[in-house]
């Protein structure tokens, strides 16, 4: 009877053991589709980062005047011919900047950094908005806008 009682004691043992690995598994497997949908996530907002910015880009095309005011430090100033749309452009590149720089682990945030850095020091504009709307970006941002734009 004892021997029975042994073997019993070895398969729920065994039992035990294969419950175990399969959660453990389990674990894996979910830790694993985890990260699989973290990295789908990064790229689909990268994606989206990068064609926001692109079609920012554009509006260069679409209004070529509007392109010393943000490469050539061209001042613009409230009631002249342009100021709206030339605020709504600042706008625009102010975000696109931000949510580069709010995700490093997206895209190389050293690079990006020099390059937010150039439109806010090339860009009266973008420095006038920011400075207006600093509570609304991120530290980096206003980080290098501020370092920017007091030149």
């Amino acid at each position: 009877m004892a021997k029975d009682g042994d073997s019993f004691a070895k398969v729920i043992a065994i039992a035990s053991l294969l419950v175990s690995i399969v959660g453990l598994g389990s674990i894996i497997i979910g830790i694993e589709s985890f990260r699989q949908s973290e990295r789908a996530a990064l790229a689909d907002a990268s994606q989206r980062i990068i064609t926001d910015s692109a079609n920012v880009d554009k509006l260069f095309i679409q209004y070529p005047e509007m392109r010393p005011f943000f490469r050539e430090k061209k001042p613009i100033h409230r009631g002249d011919e342009g100021y709206d749309r030339a605020a709504a452009i600042a706008e625009l590149r102010v975000n696109a900047y931000d949510a580069v720089l709010t995700f490093p682990g997206v895209f190389e945030a050293d690079n990006w950094s020099n390059v937010a850095r150039s439109a806010f020091r090339d860009s009266p504009i973008m420095c006038e908005f920011i400075a207006m709307y600093k509570d609304n970006y991120s530290k980096a941002t206003v980080k290098i806008a501020d370092e920017a734009c007091q030149r």
